[in-house]
């Protein structure tokens, strides 16, 4: 699955050239990858799948970088062709999530974290850290966590709205009108609050 997965991931970002050349980091969270022959990170940096390191280890010189926001269409659990299906977003405040090997067949959905989507490699946090490689590839991602910062609720009551294009609600807070969500529904990561007075 990894390994088909991060195969479509190259080629899509070869063809819609949404890759970056390393330097620049692109704003949100993204994948950075070597080519382990030509270009390979730099041994510091490469270490055990999960593990964090340095944020220079994800814009390293001969990096190609892809935004996570290029291929997912607005949703964190989004499909990339048949059984091909990540997960990218926020998860917390300040905390941003990621999953591969995902099993669901609801996506493209917005879902609350890696968990719902279905994923069994999950990563959480803010920085670099070590992905998966491919034969003659490494892999990094970048979590973006200050891009995943709530919003201060404002004191009393007040209306929670969200973009449905730019920044959604996640799907498990999309219920009937009248029906109770979890407060972190009105504080969401994209919600816009507006005071009742």
């Amino acid at each position: 699955m990894i390994v088909s997965l991060r195969s479509h991931i190259l080629l899509s970002s070869a063809v819609s050239a949404s890759a970056t050349r390393a330097l620049q980091a692109p704003q949100g969270s993204y994948w950075a990858t070597y080519n382990a022959a030509a270009s390979p990170a730099e041994a510091r940096c490469l270490v055990a799948e999960g593990d964090k390191v340095a944020d220079s280890c994800c814009l390293g010189t001969g990096a190609d970088l892809v935004p996570h926001e290029a291929l997912k269409g607005g949703d964190s659990c989004f499909s990339l062709g048949p059984g091909l299906i990540p997960f990218s977003g926020c998860v917390g405040d300040g905390v941003a999530g990621y999953g591969e090997n995902c099993v669901t067949d609801k996506a493209p959905f917005n879902a609350a974290d890696a968990t719902e989507c279905g994923c069994s490699f999950v990563l959480e946090g803010s920085g670099c850290y070590k992905a998966n490689d491919l034969p003659g590839q490494q892999w990094f991602v970048y979590l973006d966590g200050a891009s995943c910062e709530a919003p201060t609720p404002p004191s009393g009551s007040y209306w929670a709205t969200y973009n449905e294009t730019t920044g959604p609600a996640v799907d498990s807070c999309l219920v009937s009108e009248g029906e109770t969500v979890a407060d972190s529904c009105c504080l969401g990561t994209g919600a816009d609050l507006v005071p009742h007075e």
